[in-house]
């Protein structure tokens, strides 16, 4: 009652219209203005995954990121519509500077020696950091670093002969440096001892943890899983 007495015989009807667990889905830029899309999305999500941060695909051209539209997107529909958090995937990932084929490769990196490529992919890390320090959002810094041989790529290479653990260390502690209150996570479709090995030795002399969050996915490739198999898999 509105004087705050209890009232008997009355019958209440309760609706859950959101929950605190992140609870998401995919977002890639072409999403971003499918009407059909963003309202399914809203129906059975509040968290956002936000794609196509690989370096290629964001800034397929040299000193032009695509940074404007997923900051539009965050700042306009997303807050309009109550979705404040995101996942970001991903800033490092070692098939990223392999031959210039594919859209996950910038081209034009190519026209730099090994010593520049390695300067520009951290300032690059930094860069999207920072620019998106005012969101909520979670950031996949390295990308699968226990199968670094996985690909024959100069980055991979590289990757290997600094060790799993102190390639993705380092790529930690500058996506740290460029913002200390950013949500870090260290990210793997493996779940074996050799992903456990390297998380217990992501921490710094103190043996503080460099990420806030681990990661693990999985993929369908070869075609959608039914609801048996996705249950399956998580468990």
């Amino acid at each position: 009652r509105a004087d705050g007495k209890p009232a008997a015989g009355v019958r209440v009807e309760v609706e859950q219209l959101t929950h605190d667990f992140r609870f998401g889905n995919v977002f890639r830029p072409r999403h971003y203005t499918n009407e059909a899309y963003r309202a399914r999305f809203l129906e059975l999500f509040n968290f956002v995954s936000l794609l196509e941060f690989n370096w290629g695909q964001y800034e397929p051209e040299e000193g032009r990121p695509r940074q404007a539209d997923r900051l539009e997107f965050i700042r306009g529909w997303c807050r309009d519509n109550g979705l404040t958090r995101f996942y970001g995937h991903m800033l490092v990932w070692s098939p990223q500077m392999e031959e210039p084929v594919g859209p996950e490769i910038p081209h034009w990196l190519f026209r730099y020696d090994r010593a520049t490529q390695d300067r520009l992919l951290r300032e690059r890390i930094q860069r999207e950091v920072r620019a998106f320090a005012e969101v909520d959002i979670v950031w996949d810094v390295v990308n699968e670093p226990t199968h670094l041989g996985r690909f024959k790529t100069r980055l991979g290479e590289w990757a290997i002969s600094l060790g799993p653990v102190p390639y993705t260390a380092e790529h930690l502690r500058l996506a740290r440096a460029a913002n200390p209150r950013a949500n870090l996570l260290v990210n793997d479709y493996r779940t074996d001892p050799a992903y456990e090995k390297l998380i217990e030795q992501l921490v710094d002399p103190d043996g503080k943890r460099l990420y806030d969050a681990i990661g693990i996915q999985s993929h369908m490739h070869g075609g959608a899983w039914n609801n048996r198999r996705i249950w399956e898999v998580c468990q």
